[in-house]
């Protein structure tokens, strides 16, 4: 019996040890599972976004460093500009960033020189890809913008070569420069000396590129600065719009609303921390809503009504995309505080409405060309809806596989001013195998 009892023990523990081996081997199986799972997760998080950005120049904030006390203030209704330049000198650059983008369109005028003022303070703050980020983008407005001169286009270039080659980001810095050579050469209304200071300003800032076919360019032309080229530059309008319609007092009024509850909640996360300020940040969220459904039956209602006026038209599209850029805005958290969380999951959305706004506007534009009194006046004022729209997608408001289009558009209606005998000064190209694909100042074709 007892022989018997050690057999059966015997028989029965290697049963055991297959049931625990087993159950030992389906955990692994699930952890591995889990582990395949989190591992793929974090592949989307990280590589999904860059597929999303690839087409949207979109720029990336670190939202946690965006202070709300401040950029509340803008949905308050304060001035952006104001707003960014305070950020800018209490060292919160990525507040002033946020403005900055928030706001571009509103200051049109001044908005080269915060570029590169919060470029520099990026750069000191060892912040070299936001730096190289910003100086791309005055780069960019110094080659589209029609509206700054030949000396403001040339300064704002010389201040990017400068910068890049601190970077030492040489390839794009060359590229700046060569930009700026090519203004220097074919723009008719620069004096001799105007030239020559320009050329000895670059060369300066070029010191590295010495022994180049650039440098060497540069010298023959410091030679002889006395050019006299035969080109024109063109001059094309934002439209002056003759009407606005009398302001709505649903909409003054749910404006008034959502300023007030801005307002109210920056003042209150002065003095305690944002989960303690939820009455005032539900305020706003309501406004913002409100606002948001209001709008869109107000916009439809202007679009829709019969004998619609350009001026009303238009009027109403510059409307409709201040407030798709401030929605976009809000779903990136560009304000430092989640607000409407549902808005954050439309980015997608929010960007194709947008496109389909400047699509509009672009349109537009057109049409305000083709009411233009002579033929090169109509080409003209193509280029400049053209180059607008250009600006769009350097800035990140436009998708950038639409450059492509529209630089084969601006091919097209250039050399059509060509064929009227007319040399453009500053003929814009869209490079694809530049340093950074983009539009650029091509050679003019000499007649």
């Amino acid at each position: 019996m007892q022989t018997q009892s050690s057999f059966s023990s015997q028989a029965i523990q290697p049963k055991r040890r297959s049931w625990l081996q087993s159950l030992l081997l389906l955990g692994f199986v699930i952890c591995l599972g889990m582990g395949l799972v989190a591992l793929g997760a974090l592949w989307w998080l990280y590589e999904a976004p860059s597929t999303l950005r690839s087409s949207s120049a979109l720029p990336l904030f670190q939202t946690e460093r965006i202070i709300p006390q401040l950029t509340l203030m803008h949905l308050a209704g304060d001035p952006s500009e104001a707003l960014a330049y305070q950020a800018l000198h209490a060292d919160e650059l990525e507040t002033s960033r946020a403005l900055l983008w928030v706001g571009m369109e509103q200051m049109p005028s001044t908005r080269i020189a915060l570029i590169l003022k919060l470029a520099q303070q990026s750069a000191a703050a060892d912040q070299p890809q936001n730096a190289k980020q910003l100086y791309q983008q005055a780069n960019a407005l110094a080659i589209l913008d029609s509206a700054l001169t030949p000396i403001e286009r040339s300064q704002t270039l010389l201040r990017c070569v400068t910068s890049l080659v601190d970077l030492n980001e040489s390839d794009a810095a060359l590229d700046a420069a060569q930009q700026m050579l090519l203004i220097i050469q074919q723009v008719p209304d620069l004096l001799p000396a105007q030239r020559s200071q320009l050329l000895r300003d670059l060369q300066s800032a070029t010191l590295s590129f010495q022994d180049t076919d650039f440098s060497r360019k540069l010298v023959e032309l410091i030679r002889n600065p006395y050019i006299v080229p035969g080109t024109t530059l063109l001059s094309g309008q934002w439209p002056t719009l003759a009407e606005e319609p009398i302001p709505d007092p649903t909409i003054t009024a749910i404006i008034t609303e959502r300023q007030q509850a801005a307002r109210a909640l920056a003042e209150r996360l002065l003095q305690v921390r944002t989960v303690d300020a939820e009455p005032e940040r539900q305020r706003l969220v309501r406004a913002l809503r409100i606002e948001d459904q209001q709008r869109t039956a107000y916009f439809n209602q202007i679009s829709s009504a019969k004998n619609l006026t350009f001026s009303l038209q238009f009027w109403t599209l510059q409307q409709q995309r201040e407030w798709q850029i401030l929605k976009l805005a809000i779903a990136q958290r560009l304000y430092g505080i989640e607000l409407i969380p549902e808005w954050e999951a439309q980015q997608s959305t929010f960007l194709q409405e947008l496109e389909t706004v400047n699509a509009n506007l672009h349109e537009a534009l057109l049409e305000l060309a083709r009411k233009q009194p002579t033929a090169d006046q109509q080409i003209a004022q193509r280029i400049y809806a053209l180059t607008w729209l250009a600006q769009q997608v350097e800035l990140g408001v436009h998708p950038q596989q639409k450059a492509p289009e529209i630089g084969e558009q601006l091919r097209i209606a250039q050399t059509e001013l060509e064929e009227l005998g007319i040399t453009i000064a500053l003929p814009i190209a869209y490079v694809v195998d530049a340093t950074r694909p983009g539009f650029q100042i091509v050679a003019a074709i000499s007649r």
